[in-house]
């Protein structure tokens, strides 16, 4: 008798144990699961340096300004851009401060809008970061606003101006952050000088 009532006493504490699990199976869970956190609106753009070399392509201008014009700039902008066709910012420097045997001084600001055609770049998959590939060639022009600053002794030139100019270019990322570029930019005259020429560009972004 005593092991009959022991094992009724157990089938009812497992009868009530099992309902209660159902009971709570069925409840909708009120619980607030983590809002995953929201982005911010303001994005900064990159930044970073740039080392450039430019080469003057008229002989007049190289004899003046010196040939090899070398320069460190401030980089703003990304370096990977989306595939296919895209228009962004730039901002250009040259310089002839560091070129050997010059005997007058120019210098240029450009602010640029360029179209670039990146050939191959990022897939990015949902649900994952983006993907990026290690070389990533591209191509591309460019209108340039331009503020130069051209000071010749010798020759009697001293002028400071605003004025328009352009540029085709062509260059891989290296990566997210570095970059290697060849860009032609064509400069109108400025008191008969010529001053468009190739410049050679490596530069990397934080």
């Amino acid at each position: 008798m005593k092991n009959s009532a022991c094992l009724v006493v157990a089938a009812m504490a497992f009868s009530f144990i099992s309902a209660s699990s159902f009971a709570k199976a069925d409840e909708p869970d009120t619980t607030e699961k983590p809002k995953p956190a929201k982005r911010s609106g303001i994005k900064l753009p990159k930044y970073g340096l740039e080392l450039s070399l430019y080469q003057p392509t008229n002989s007049a201008t190289k004899a003046l300004f010196g040939k090899d014009w070398t320069s460190w700039d401030i980089a703003i902008g990304s370096v990977v851009s989306k595939p296919g066709f895209t228009i962004q910012p730039n901002l250009n420097f040259l310089s002839n401060r560091s070129s050997r045997g010059a005997s007058a001084n120019a210098f240029f600001a450009m602010l640029s809008v360029e179209g670039r055609y990146a050939f191959t770049n990022w897939r990015e998959f949902e649900g994952a970061e983006p993907k990026f590939r290690a070389i990533n060639p591209y191509a591309g022009a460019s209108v340039d606003i331009m503020y130069y600053n051209i000071d010749a002794p010798t020759v009697s030139i001293k002028t400071r101006k605003f004025g328009f100019g352009g540029t085709v270019f062509a260059g891989t990322t290296l990566g997210k952050n570095f970059y290697s570029e060849v860009r032609y930019h064509f400069i109108p005259e400025i008191k008969s000088y010529d001053f468009s020429g190739l410049r050679f560009n490596i530069g990397f972004r934080f």
